[in-house]
């Protein structure tokens, strides 16, 4: 169901993302069944999709403070009208994380793959796009994540068997569920008949992390440690400076609202 939220400073934000626990909990159970568990990490390797946001960039450091995970990371050129700042932001925080932690944050990678593909981006129902997201986007991006797991694994004779993607509690699309990151997991281990895999969100799924972050979260831990969120890209609109009118934006102001804290 939508849900408007209205920040102090009067902006709305709209939130259409819904769980099933019903559904979420038969998920769970087919992979406790054939696995042991839903949520199974196997080996101490993981692509992380990096995006130069700043969920992305953030959840690298908290990964590399936190856990003992070596991340690979996998910055996707979509398409989007932001793509140079996007990528610029990549830019940026891969060299801050692979010069501090070179052990821990190496071996990315970019790719260009049109998501949606152009062609297929012109679409009659616009209210319907800006409450849904593009059809299957997500799970296209996570699975480009799965293909750079099995490619690298091969080129470094190691097994990377987790993707991790920064969704938080607070993102407001039905693709931003714990339940679609579960479903995408399955349809991984189907596809390749390795039951090994898992893609998720450590944001969102508190099973990596100890506990589930959102943006305010984020924000707060980022000043604490240092990590410079000016560099980062929310906007989806093709100028430099953000527009502060997009939902990512809203979202933006919103969440440092909340932290506190003056918005960068």
């Amino acid at each position: 169901m939508e849900k408007d939220i209205k920040t102090k400073s009067g902006l709305l934000t709209s939130s259409n993302k819904e769980e099933v626990p019903w559904i979420l909990s038969e998920v769970n159970s087919i992979l406790k069944k054939r696995r042991g568990s839903a949520t199974r990490t196997y080996g101490r390797h993981a692509i992380i999709l990096m995006s130069g946001g700043m969920d992305s960039s953030v959840l690298a450091g908290l990964l590399i403070d936190k856990t003992d995970f070596i991340l690979h990371p996998l910055f996707i050129r979509r398409g989007s009208r932001a793509q140079k700042w996007e990528e610029r932001g990549h830019d940026y925080f891969y060299k801050f994380y692979s010069e501090k932690y070179p052990n821990r944050f190496n071996h990315g990678k970019k790719i260009t793959v049109e998501v949606p593909p152009l062609e297929l981006k012109k679409y009659r129902n616009r209210e319907q796009l800006k409450k849904y997201g593009h059809p299957m986007r997500n799970v296209v991006l996570q699975s480009l994540g799965v293909q750079y797991a099995a490619n690298l694994s091969s080129e470094l004779n190691i097994d990377i068997r987790t993707v991790f993607t920064a969704t938080v509690p607070d993102d407001s699309f039905p693709h931003s569920s714990l339940l679609a990151l579960r479903t995408t997991t399955l349809l991984a281990c189907i596809e390749s008949g390795d039951w090994q895999w898992n893609v998720s969100s450590p944001l969102l799924d508190n099973t990596v992390l100890g506990q589930p972050y959102n943006k305010a979260e984020l924000i707060k831990y980022a000043i604490n440690k240092k990590i410079p969120l000016e560099r980062t890209r929310t906007c989806i609109e093709k100028g430099e400076d953000p527009c502060l009118r997009c939902p990512e934006c809203l979202s933006r102001v919103k969440a440092f609202e909340t932290a506190g804290v003056p918005y960068v």
